[in-house]
């Protein structure tokens, strides 16, 4: 069964540490995150802004956690962000950073179908074939020894 994205932005939200640094990704996740996940005086929220730049969160997230080591770092990212910044990840992993990654995972560039189809333009090269997360996860854990 699917987690709705609605309330995975809300439970992290919930879960996360009341100083926590969460940095979203450019998306349809965007659209969960700016309405679901609850931020709070203490935390800290950024997203790309104007130019919407997919998988910028990764760096903005080893920058965050690399100023601030006490913090926590959370990273909200769409499953086509996350397979772009496979160098950011492996940084981050091999740099033992605490970073934790949310990936909202609809099989799809969501966002450029939504824009492709309010174009008038048929769906094009937007799913995306099946990304071995549990693969990237089990090398980070390792690698981590979270």
């Amino acid at each position: 069964m699917a987690i709705k994205p609605q309330f995975l932005a809300r439970t992290v939200g919930e879960l996360a540490n009341k100083d926590a640094i969460f940095l979203c990704d450019t998306g349809t996740v965007t659209a969960w995150v700016a309405r679901h996940l609850p931020v709070t005086e203490q935390q800290l929220f950024t997203l790309s802004g104007n130019l919407a730049t997919m998988a910028f969160s990764m760096a903005g997230a080893i920058g965050a956690q690399l100023k601030f080591p006490e913090r926590q770092v959370v990273v909200l990212i769409g499953d086509g962000g996350f397979s772009m910044l496979m160098q950011e990840f492996i940084t981050a992993v091999n740099l033992t950073l605490p970073i934790k990654v949310i990936i909202f995972n609809n099989a799809k560039l969501g966002l450029i179908q939504l824009e492709q189809e309010n174009s008038g333009y048929p769906n094009y090269k937007t799913a995306l074939k099946i990304l071995i997360f549990q693969s990237l996860l089990a090398y980070a854990v390792v690698k981590v020894g979270v």
